[in-house]
């Protein structure tokens, strides 16, 4: 006949094994971390998420590393539960480089046209200088000038155009100084011209 302790001995006996079987058997969480890769390289291949989101992609990469480590050391649950927060870190970095792309696809063509309207009031300034034949405005330098922010204009389409918008933004920017450099001088040559007078 068992005693009552013989009972409880037999008893954690069969839960030592039944544990011992039951943690060998356990299995990686394939499917969560092919999930968690795929999720990843998807990141990682969208241009607006490499340019835009690069902190959000890097903790989704810290993840899989992490997920990884996690599984190696037969760890599966915790894998598990990080493979979940990679997928969700790359989904994130994808959605996060799509707007930022787009605020600055709209910021670039503001830029642009403001680039472009300046181009016109300053062609306007300068033809306006010609035709009243300002004395002590150096036309060739003003229009040699003229030409180079026109090229550089052009070159700041052209980065809008091929969507490397912070290029054009900056383009954009440096024509407009450009501008203002030509109007800056017709406006000194005018007023020397009046202090002679």
């Amino acid at each position: 006949m068992e005693t009552n302790i013989q009972k409880i001995n037999n008893f954690l006996w069969f839960l030592l094994v039944i544990a011992i079987v039951f943690g060998a058997c356990a299995k990686p969480p394939v499917e969560d971390m092919d999930n968690a890769a795929s999720a990843l390289a998807r990141a990682e291949a969208d241009q607006n998420a490499v340019a835009f989101a690069a902190n959000t992609l890097a903790r989704a990469r810290d993840a899989v590393a992490n997920m990884r480590a996690e599984a190696e050391a037969k760890r599966y649950d915790e894998a598990k539960r990080i493979a979940s927060e990679a997928i969700a870190l790359a989904e994130r970095a994808i959605q996060e480089g799509r707007s930022a792309a787009g605020r600055s696809r709209d910021e670039a063509a503001e830029a642009i046209s403001i680039m472009d309207n300046s181009i016109n009031e300053t062609n306007t300034t300068i033809e306006t200088a010609r035709g009243s034949k300002q004395k002590g405005v150096n036309f060739e330098e003003i229009d040699r000038d003229f030409m180079d922010a026109k090229a550089n204009a052009d070159r700041a389409r052209n980065a809008n155009d091929e969507k490397r918008y912070r290029e054009a933004i900056d383009g954009s920017a440096g024509v407009r100084s450009q501008l203002s450099n030509i109007t800056a001088k017709i406006g000194q040559a005018v007023t020397e011209v009046k202090r002679k007078k």
